[in-house]
This record gives C-alpha cells, structure tokens and sequence, in this order.
C-alpha cells in the first residue's frame, strides 16, 4: 500500500489561448474535436505541477496520446475535464458500472484542487481523497471525496465515491 501527500497549494484557473490544429489519434477523435472547440488552458488546472503546462499534464490524458499511470494520475485528469467540460473523457473513463448515460455540466467556475492522498490498495484498486473549489452562480461550494478506482486491461476507470459538499 502506497500513500502520497500532493502539495497544499492552489492556485486560480485562467484561459489564455485557442487551439487551431491539434494531433490527436485517430481512436480518440471525439475528446480532439471537443478541445478544438474550447480554449485550452496553458497551465494546468490540476495544478500536479505549479505552473506545469495542460498539454504536458492532463491534456495528454484527456486526448488520448497516454493513458493515465496511476489513479491519481486519473483523478486530476478527470478534474481537468471538468473545467475543460470534456464530457466524452469523463465517460470514457468512468466504470461502466457506475458510468451515467450522459454527462450535463452546469455553469461553474473551478477555482482549485487538493489532493489530500492516494492510496494504492492493490495493483488493480486505488483511492484518492480530494477537495475541489468551485462557484456556481457567484457562489462558493468546496467539494470533498473520496474516489474509488479500478484498473482493468491495464486502464485506471474511476468507479465511485463518497462525496461531501458544503
């Protein structure tokens, strides 16, 4: 069993540019099209790594150039995803088990992340303890879960968690 601390800081999100043209696989088109269309962030809003770049951090994840390495690796992707609004990405790595049959976002505005640990429980099983910031409709909410992970054919798929939001 494996335990990590992430780093406590968070810092505010901010779009800063369009992409035109983006190499994308061509078994992942849908999440490509979607990134095409929304401003791409510069820096990356799960904040892995301060000031690290989107493309080199979650972007890589959520167009499908790699898969995420670990499930916390996943979970800050699936953040980005949220602040991306890349709905294809999310349900794509959601366990069909648990998966809704369409994502709906409502307007919000994602103010940062805290990964509070990440647990391996075995080579297949993991869990990841956050919270999130956020505002909607001017009004601040901080979410706090507890995500359960799966691996299966080598792929990290969030399941569920216990989530907690005030």
């Amino acid at each position: 069993s494996t335990h990590h601390n992430s780093d406590s800081r968070m810092l505010c999100l901010g779009f800063v540019t369009t992409v035109s043209a983006l190499q994308c696989p061509p078994f992942h088109s849908c999440a490509c099209d979607f990134m095409k269309k929304k401003p791409m962030l510069e820096v990356c809003p799960c904040q892995w790594q301060v000031d690290g770049l989107y493309a080199d951090c979650c972007g890589r994840y959520i167009t499908g150039a790699a898969l995420a390495p670990t499930a916390e690796a996943l979970m800050r992707s699936r953040y980005s995803a949220f602040v991306q609004e890349a709905g294809d990405y999310l349900l794509q790595t959601w366990h069909p088990s648990t998966r809704p049959a369409a994502m709906d976002f409502e307007p919000t505005q994602w103010l940062g992340l805290k990964v509070v640990a990440a647990h391996d429980l075995d080579d297949s099983h993991a869990e990841v303890s956050f919270s999130a910031r956020y505002k909607v409709n001017g009004r601040a909410h901080k979410m706090q879960e507890n995500s359960r992970f799966v691996r299966e054919q080598g792929a990290w798929l969030y399941v569920d968690g216990d989530v907690d939001t005030n």
